[in-house]
């Protein structure tokens, strides 16, 4: 203690006033936190990459305290997103003009049927939610019964809202009738990224999207011969 001459008993009581005291010589036990100096509301007491004592700024509102790793002191950040999620939309959702049927005979699984010979199509929604930011990919999972030649496809997209028409509102985009191949063997499930089908929409929380695949089977760029299955339409969004 520099400035302070006299001893301080063991049992005793001693104000001291304007006193320096050197805590490396010296330790501290029971100090209530009532007697810590006074600071900022919101701030966080911790101890700066050189070892003194700093505090945390309190942030704004809705922030959460994030560690920036051993040595820098935590800060208030932007709560994170929590990463992509995934959704399936299967048979059974949505309308259509194939069949919705199952695999009978095998294992079960639910699927839309696209018959060889004609032109069928699958119309499924999903309704944007709350927690949207961006749509990531569209992938759809199909097979079919021949195990080779070429699917003849198209796909397309709307996404609307309240106060646009159902039948023609919002914003559209899709890929034109093109040829896909089989995967090979029959009734093996492939994935295709059909993310373009998607890309100029305008989407926003609450919105509804309508997500359609046609087969054109009586086209002769279709050489399939035979069944087309679609399984699901999966959906990664941000």
């Amino acid at each position: 203690m520099s400035g302070f001459s006299q001893g301080v008993s063991a049992g005793g009581t001693t104000t001291l006033t304007n006193k320096t005291i050197d805590g490396d010589d010296n330790t501290f036990v029971d100090i209530p936190w009532s007697a810590q100096a006074a600071g900022t509301d919101g701030e966080i007491p911790t101890w700066g990459s050189d070892a003194e004592p700093a505090t945390v700024s309190a942030g704004s509102s809705g922030q959460v305290l994030t560690s920036n790793g051993a040595g820098a002191a935590p800060t208030f950040q932007n709560a994170s997103g929590g990463g992509n999620k995934t959704v399936y939309l299967v048979p059974g959702m949505g309308y259509t003009s194939g069949t919705l049927t199952s695999t009978a005979g095998d294992q079960p699984a639910a699927v839309v049927s696209f018959a060889d010979g004609a032109t069928n199509r699958w119309d499924v929604s999903w309704g944007v939610p709350d927690d949207f930011t961006s749509l990531t990919s569209v992938k759809v999972y199909l097979s079919d019964d021949a195990g080779s030649g070429n699917m003849y496809l198209e796909f397309n997209a709307r996404a609307f809202n309240t106060g646009e028409l159902v039948t023609s509102g919002g914003s559209t985009d899709g890929i034109a009738v093109t040829t896909y191949a089989s995967a090979g063997t029959i009734r093996e499930m492939q994935i295709i990224d059909v993310s373009a089908m998607s890309n100029g929409l305008t989407i926003s929380a609450n919105d509804i999207i309508t997500f359609s695949i046609e087969r054109q089977g009586a086209d002769a760029n279709d050489t399939i011969g035979d069944t087309v299955w679609v399984v699901a339409i999966q959906l990664v969004y941000a």
